[in-house]
């Protein structure tokens, strides 16, 4: 399987749009797709499968305002029959990118905007970008992929649109939409917000190292000035000494007077602006020790809103019952009474955020003696300051779990609810376990022949389904 990522920005109208490319447009069908493809609502965002003969195409687009931006991955005879992971991999970047002002940014009045015109403005940004999309190749986005299906020539040329903007977690492709030559699916929109406060925060956090920087450079110099000055004045004694002992040169003991005057207050004045930039320093650390903190809850924000899903379904395991006894497996046709599944499941676990390969703020300075009472007031001690409360994850202890059996009679037909019971599980104190489900026969004395969907939910999430026949 042979796999090539690009990046694309179209702008303007059908009529008049423009498209740019990152590599160059890898053929014209692509760029006509692209190009006939029209911009929806601000903040919309779809996945479109395409295909011409033995490529896929699969285009992740996002809609800013009068403008459209995303990624085309062009794989050969390999199919996706569930993009979920990939639509999940393209947001990602794309939050990756406006946290640091790659390409885009966040405006809180128009969402996502360009932060350049053009690409051609923006070479570096591109490189970071072509890198973090490059990271596909190895990752197991495709790890589930299937042979290219043939075409269904009844509806070639058709344009098929899936609604999926309220589905939640993994987004299948029926096995009917697999055959056609272009599949649109709407997903629901991304939320953007939280990168702007990472970018401002980390704007924040250099602004305030390059000033902690240029403080400690300045601070270095004067200590250098200091010990000059103390030299001078040392010398100017020893000219004074000298004028004493030379009453005869009284012009020049006048004036070396002087300059013993004018030298002292220079070294009043040097070491009132020292302790004025100590009292800075104390300040800036402060400031420095807030903005950790505020980096803490802003990580702890992205986990919050990360953690969509407590808990995940690891596999599903069906057995039946037949004349009292208890069988694994999926059962033929007219055997079994009724069915039941062993569930083992992971439970999401959240560290708290880790600033420990983050700069510390420079120790507590000392002030003279003399202003240590004015300053106690206003620069607290460092071993006084507040510390920084991590954030802590209570654990999930019960899951009130609902089972949605549906049966259809054969392929043509709809699949129809035919039964729908709640029951609740305790969770393993470990990070893994399993449970059983209650069994179930949908309301059938003995489960007849035909197509069977069985989806497990659980905080009105749909953490797993099952697609099994009887024949």
């Amino acid at each position: 399987m042979n796999l090539s990522v690009y990046i694309f920005k179209k702008t303007g109208t059908a009529s008049g749009s423009s498209v740019e490319f990152l590599p160059a447009c890898p053929d014209k069908f692509a760029e006509n797709a692209i190009a006939g493809t029209e911009i929806g609502d601000i903040g919309s965002t779809r996945m479109s499968v395409l295909r011409k003969g033995g490529l896929a195409y699969y285009m992740y687009s996002q809609s800013l305002d009068a403008a459209m931006f995303g990624f085309l991955i062009v794989v050969n005879n390999a199919y996706l029959p569930e993009v979920g992971s990939l639509c999940r991999f393209c947001s990602d970047l794309i939050a990756v990118m406006s946290s640091h002002g790659w390409l885009l940014t966040w405006s809180e009045t128009k969402g996502l905007i360009f932060t350049r015109k053009t690409f051609a403005e923006s070479k570096e940004e591109l490189q970071e970008v072509m890198l973090r999309l490059e990271e596909l190749r190895d990752n197991t986005v495709f790890a589930g992929a299937i042979g290219l299906p043939p075409l269904d020539y009844s509806s070639a040329g058709e344009l098929r649109v899936i609604d999926c903007t309220q589905c939640v977690g993994n987004i299948p492709i029926a096995e009917g939409d697999r055959c056609t030559e272009r599949l649109d699916i709407l997903l629901p929109p991304a939320v953007y917000a939280v990168a702007d406060v990472l970018a401002e925060a980390n704007k924040s956090l250099d602004y305030w190292r390059k000033q902690y920087s240029w403080l400690s450079k300045k601070f270095t110099s004067l200590n250098r000035q200091k010990k000059r000055l103390k030299w001078v004045v040392v010398l100017a004694l020893c000219l004074v000494a000298g004028g004493v002992a030379l009453l005869v040169v009284n012009t020049t003991l006048k004036n070396t007077k002087s300059e013993l005057i004018r030298a002292e207050n220079n070294v009043e004045s040097l070491s009132s602006d020292v302790d004025t930039l100590m009292k800075i320093n104390n300040i800036y650390c402060r400031d420095i020790d807030s903005l950790k903190r505020a980096y803490i809850s802003a990580v702890d924000n992205i986990y919050s809103l990360e953690s969509e899903t407590p808990v995940k379904i690891t596999s599903m395991s069906a057995s039946y019952y037949q004349q009292g006894s208890k069988f694994s497996g999926y059962p033929f046709g007219n055997q079994a009474s009724s069915l039941l599944f062993e569930v083992s499941y992971k439970v999401n676990r959240f560290s708290p955020a880790d600033i420990s390969h983050y700069p510390s703020a420079p120790p507590y300075q000392e002030l003279k003696p003399s202003e240590s009472a004015d300053s106690e007031s206003t620069s607290p001690r460092a071993e006084e300051a507040e510390t920084p409360t991590f954030a802590s994850r209570s654990t999930l202890k019960e899951l009130k779990c609902e089972l949605r059996c549906y049966y259809k009679r054969s392929y043509y037909d709809d699949y129809i609810l035919r039964s729908d019971f709640k029951f609740d599980r305790t969770l393993s104190k470990s990070n893994s376990g399993s449970f059983d489900t209650p069994s179930f026969s949908m309301g059938f004395s003995v489960m007849p022949e035909g197509l069977y969907r069985i989806e497990l939910w659980a905080e009105s999430k749909c953490l797993a389904y099952k697609y099994f026949s009887i024949n």
